[in-house]
């Protein structure tokens, strides 16, 4: 992906996890476009009954949806942005419904409460990218057209391999709002107003900083292997259950060490610098992994 504001990047599919009051396991759904008057409307599909949209937050099964978007790297280096794939953008569901033109969701990010503001979030499909400080409508906006191929036959879009993305660590708002540029460009005579807003949480951060310093290491594995055979609360990153599952125990160190020196470093203390887990640590996880988690099994 590449734009004049962003630099060239690939996202990856990772992994989400577990946190309280919040689903994390959103399926990676679909939201579309429909008509409601002569508005636009951002829905969800009727195939997955699981989403719902209530005072424009996106439920999954009822509960506020927030995904974890978590590092990119190209080469081993972090390319600058958290990125996952979350909501799929489309307009082809509803086709019919909008008639053929040029429909759009613009992005727009907030945080929640306590984080600095400055943050840039986007979301990407190949080179279809909105970004949330671009400088008109059209850079913040997700293109999803209705093409008119004659004889009645309308087919949206629904291009694949979508990612959402922000530039740094924290919990965020991203709102989305779709439009008509044939509403726009006529001032109103032809096309759609503009939709409601819909919005969903992100989480952002590396995968493995579990006390959130912003860089994966010794003070991170230490969390874990303090906590280690212990059944925990379910997600709780400080309790050394990153993957969620209610047990401190090898996913959970593969979630660390598989990131291990990823993010910046906080300045060493006297002077040391922690290197690469050794072999003799590997060796002594090794063990731990074999005897504690036959005696939590048994």
């Amino acid at each position: 992906m590449k734009t004049s504001r962003l630099p060239t990047a690939i996202y990856t599919v990772a992994f989400v996890v577990s946190i309280s009051a919040i689903d994390t396991h959103a399926d990676d759904g679909h939201l579309t476009l429909t008509r409601q008057g002569n508005s636009l409307q951002i829905t969800t599909y009727p195939t997955e009954p699981q989403h719902t949209i209530v005072g424009g937050e996106v439920l999954d099964d009822e509960i506020p949806v927030e995904f974890m978007l978590t590092t990119n790297t190209i080469g081993g280096v972090f390319d600058g942005f958290f990125g996952e794939p979350t909501f799929t953008l489309t307009s082809d569901i509803f086709a019919n419904t909008l008639g053929a033109g040029d429909f759009f969701y613009e992005v727009s990010v907030s945080p929640v409460a306590g984080i600095p503001v400055g943050e840039v979030a986007g979301h990407a499909s190949g080179t279809n990218t909105a970004i949330s400080d671009g400088l008109t409508r059209l850079e913040r906006s997700f293109h999803v057209p209705v093409t008119n191929f004659g004889g009645g036959v309308l087919i949206g879009a629904h291009p694949h391999g979508q990612s959402t993305f922000v530039d740094r660590p924290g919990e965020y708002r991203v709102t989305l709002t779709a439009w008509d540029q044939l509403y726009v460009d006529t001032s109103g005579s032809l096309g759609l107003a503009d939709s409601s807003p819909v919005s969903f949480q992100v989480k952002v951060g590396l995968s493995g900083d579990l006390d959130a310093d912003g860089f994966v290491g010794i003070s991170d594995l230490n969390i874990v292997l303090g906590n280690w055979n212990q059944d925990t609360q379910q997600g709780d990153p400080l309790a050394g259950d990153p993957s969620g599952d209610g047990f401190v125990g090898i996913e959970d160190l593969n979630a660390v060490l598989g990131n291990w020196n990823a993010g910046t470093s906080p300045p060493p203390i006297g002077g040391v610098v922690v290197p690469e887990p050794a072999c003799g640590l590997l060796l002594l996880v090794g063990l731990l992994t074999a005897g504690r988690r036959g005696r939590h099994e048994g």
